[in-house]
C-alpha cells in the first residue's frame, strides 16, 4: 500500500511544476488518502465501507430486495451478497422471503443493526474531523459544496453538438447546397489531385450533374494497385467514368 509520503501532492522541488497544476492528480491522490484513513478506522471495529453504506440505505429507505438495495447503494449485486452475509452473521440485518414474491428475499435492518450503524456513524465522524482538521467550519462547508458542484457537473452529459452554420462548408454555396464542380473537386482531393488542380477547379462554378458513385472492381474492392493510383487514374475499371467526363466540355480542361 502506498504510504502517506508517496501520496503527498506537492513534494517541493521534487514535483514538476506541470504536475502541481493538475487538479485531477490532486483530487485523486487526496481521495486515496481519504479511503485509507476511513478504511483503517472502520477496520479497527471489524467493519468495511460497504457495511456502512448498506446499513445507511436500509435505515433511511426501509426494507428492500437485494436488487433494489444494489441500485440504491451502487454496490454490485455479486459483491452485495458477501456484504449481506457479513451483516446477517453479525445479526445486523435479517433476510426473509418476500411475501409478495417468494422467489426473492427482503432485507430488513434489525435493532442490533441500528446500534451498529450508530457506532459506525461515530467512527466516520472522527475520520471527517481528522481529515478536515486544517479547515475551519465555514471552509469545510464551502469545500464540501464546491466538490459537490464539480461532481454534479461531471455527471451531466454534454449537450447536442451545434448545427453547422449555413455556408461554412468549404464546398457549399451560400444556400447550403453542394454544387457539381464542388463535388468534383472533393472527389479529386480524396484521390490525389494536385494542389494546383484543386485551386483552379475550386474557383469555378458550373451546373454539372452529380458525380458518379465511386467505382468498384470485379472483386468488390476499390480500384488502384499502388500508392497514388486512385479511382480517377483508373478509367478502364468497369462501369467507371472519370470526373472530367461528368462536366461540360468547356470545363474539362480545368479538372484534368
Amino acid at each position: 500500500m502506498e504510504t502517506g509520503d508517496e501520496l503527498r501532492f506537492d513534494r517541493g522541488k521534487e514535483t514538476p511544476e506541470r504536475l502541481k497544476g493538475q487538479l485531477s492528480r490532486l483530487v485523486g491522490m487526496t481521495a486515496v488518502q481519504l479511503r485509507r484513513v476511513a478504511g483503517n478506522a472502520l477496520g479497527a471495529v471489524g467493519a468495511r465501507k460497504d457495511h456502512f453504506v448498506a446499513l445507511a440505505a436500509l435505515a433511511e429507505f426501509g426494507p428492500a430486495s437485494q436488487a433494489a438495495l444494489s441500485d440504491r447503494t451502487r454496490i454490485y449485486k455479486s459483491d452485495l451478497v458477501a456484504v449481506l452475509n457479513d451483516l446477517a452473521d453479525g445479526g445486523w440485518v435479517r433476510r426473509a422471503p418476500d411475501p409478495v414474491d417468494r422467489r426473492r428475499n427482503v432485507i430488513t435492518l434489525t435493532d442490533s443493526g441500528e446500534r451498529r450503524l450508530a457506532e459506525l456513524d461515530r467512527v466516520l465522524a472522527d475520520v471527517n474531523e481528522h481529515v478536515m482538521a486544517p479547515l475551519d467550519h465555514d471552509e469545510r462547508r464551502q469545500l464540501f459544496a464546491l466538490l459537490g458542484r464539480v461532481n454534479a457537473h461531471l455527471d451531466t452529459p454534454p449537450g447536442p453538438a451545434a448545427p453547422e452554420p449555413t455556408g461554412s462548408h468549404p464546398f457549399r454555396r451560400s444556400g447550403g447546397a453542394v454544387d457539381g464542380t464542388s463535388r468534383a473537386v472533393a472527389l479529386r482531393i480524396a484521390h490525389g489531385a494536385s494542389a494546383t488542380e484543386r485551386d483552379e477547379a475550386g474557383t469555378r462554378t458550373t451546373r454539372s450533374p452529380l458525380v458518379a458513385r465511386a467505382p468498384q472492381c470485379e472483386s468488390g474492392r476499390a480500384s488502384g494497385h499502388g500508392r497514388g493510383q486512385g479511382w480517377g487514374n483508373r478509367p478502364e475499371v468497369r462501369g467507371f467514368s472519370p470526373v472530367s467526363a461528368q462536366l461540360p466540355p468547356q470545363e474539362k480542361e480545368h479538372v484534368r
